[in-house]
């Protein structure tokens, strides 16, 4: 993760294994800019996916009431 860029294109590489990858990324000012890798796909320019309610249970259980 890096943070504060000023806008503009910028390369991105490393070494992944044996390979050197690299892509270009464009910064906007005031917004964030989501990249992935993985060496099936290559690099993915797109914000990640909202997260889901998989975590809830099936059953909830009873909200507590008050007493009197």
């Amino acid at each position: 993760m890096l943070g504060d860029l000023p806008e503009g294109i910028y390369k991105v590489s490393f070494k992944y294994g044996d390979d050197r990858v690299q892509t270009w990324v464009e910064i906007f000012p005031g917004q964030v800019t989501y990249f992935t890798y993985n060496p099936r796909d290559g690099f993915v320019l797109a914000r990640p996916s909202a997260p889901t309610l998989e975590f809830l249970p099936e059953v909830l259980p009873p909200t507590p009431t008050a007493q009197p």
